[in-house]
């Protein structure tokens, strides 16, 4: 009996193993035809027309396959905003796409990869005709003369690397990346370097920029706005931390009104890309790859007037004094002399 219920037991298995298992495919529909305007910029911060123009960008991301269907381009391109738009998980995400999470992993290394690769095209600094404009933008400001742009860094909270880590702990005792950034007078970002772990200094991370040695070697003619974080130089002024006189004050007051823009422009690229404000979720070199994909799609949205809301922030309580890098002999000559014969006779 014993023998016998064995070999009903194995028969049944055997049975269970010939039933086939049907696929399910789920609904890939496309979200620019399926949503309004107003939802898709709800959902993805872009409007249509900006949206469209990134898929055109993205077209390589498109694989074509036998074994299942493809997924279309603006499904992909949408997957990513989303999720750099929102922040979130990727299994949450995939839940409002109707794809895997293992999908959405995919398709956002993929996405951010292409963006990433497009920084030369959309991050540029400003030369010639345009360093013209950039200055008289600047200068329109607070009367700040001839300023090519406003530099600043920002930290970036990321996960715990698994090497490394001490160097990522950040002045707030979370890991993060140090991200430095220039922009212009439309909150541009014109210049930045995302590579640099949460403890590096902002000047260390100056010194050892590229840009920094263009300037060096006379390439551009102009000047650069920073707070006391740096030091002073004959390209890139700071604040008089102890200022002296009613000419040093004014001196003060429009490098701040300038230089407020740079936290301007990262207010705008964090209220625009949720992911930047609160965590990304991977490893340091992927959380790159982010950064830099998120700031060609910022330049993309000044570009086509597709901007989002700029944020009011206090330009003098932004630009509170802090323990500075030594300045140097030229950097301390050429702001007496800006504030000599720009600002002693107001």
């Amino acid at each position: 009996t014993n023998k016998a219920a064995a070999h009903r037991n194995l028969r049944r298995c055997r049975n269970n193993r010939r039933l086939r298992v049907e696929r399910v495919f789920l609904d890939r529909t496309n979200p620019l035809e399926i949503y309004r305007d107003v939802e898709l910029y709800k959902r993805f911060r872009f409007t249509r027309d900006t949206l469209q123009f990134i898929c055109e960008i993205c077209f390589d991301v498109e694989r074509h396959t036998n074994r299942s269907l493809p997924i279309p381009v603006a499904l992909s391109v949408c997957t990513y905003l989303r999720y750099v738009a929102s922040g979130d998980l990727q299994l949450t995400v995939a839940d409002s796409t109707g794809l895997s999470q293992a999908t959405v992993c995919r398709v956002c290394a993929q996405v951010s990869a292409i963006l990433a690769a497009k920084v030369s095209d959309f991050v540029k600094f400003p030369t010639g005709i345009d360093a013209a404009r950039v200055k008289q933008g600047l200068g329109a400001i607070a009367g700040f003369p001839n300023a090519l742009g406003c530099i600043d860094c920002t930290h970036i909270n990321i996960k715990k690397p698994n090497e490394n880590v001490e160097d990522f702990i950040g002045r707030k005792g979370i890991p993060t990346i140090n991200v430095q950034a220039i922009c212009d007078a439309d909150y541009k970002i014109t210049s930045f370097t995302a590579n640099w772990p949460g403890r590096t200094h902002d000047a260390r991370i100056w010194r050892n920029c590229e840009l920094r040695n263009q300037f060096e070697n006379g390439q551009h003619a102009g000047l650069l706005i920073g707070d006391s974080g740096y030091g002073c130089s004959r390209y890139l002024l700071t604040p008089y931390l102890r200022p002296v006189n009613q000419s040093e004050d004014r001196f003060n007051r429009s490098l701040c009104r300038t230089r407020v823009m740079i936290e301007q422009t990262f207010g705008m690229l964090k209220n625009r890309f949720g992911i930047l404000g609160r965590k990304i979720r991977a490893t340091p070199t992927r959380a790159v790859q982010h950064i830099s994909a998120c700031i060609v799609l910022h330049n993309i949205g000044i570009a086509r007037n597709d901007s989002v809301e700029i944020p009011e922030i206090d330009a003098y309580e932004a630009a509170q004094p802090v323990a500075n890098p030594p300045d140097n002999v030229d950097g301390r000559a050429m702001r007496h002399f800006i504030t000599e014969t720009y600002f002693s006779r107001m």
